[in-house]
């Protein structure tokens, strides 16, 4: 492999996943992004660093507030 594929490896676009962390209410309380996907009960998938989100409540399949 020469020099000008290790540049183009390195800054190829990676894989982002988006999640919203919700508390025991469901209340959204952080928004950030991952290389990987999570499996979590305490976080929802988002389609972005949507802040906007912090303070509002997940009931489930929406987002309410």
């Amino acid at each position: 492999m020469n020099i000008f594929h290790g540049v183009l490896k390195y800054f190829q676009k990676k894989q982002e996943f988006h999640y919203a962390r919700i508390t025991s209410l469901g209340i959204c309380n952080a928004v950030f992004r991952t290389d990987f996907p999570l499996d979590s009960t305490d976080i929802v998938p988002v389609s972005g660093l949507d802040t906007s989100l912090i303070g509002k409540r997940w009931i489930g399949n929406r987002w309410t507030g």
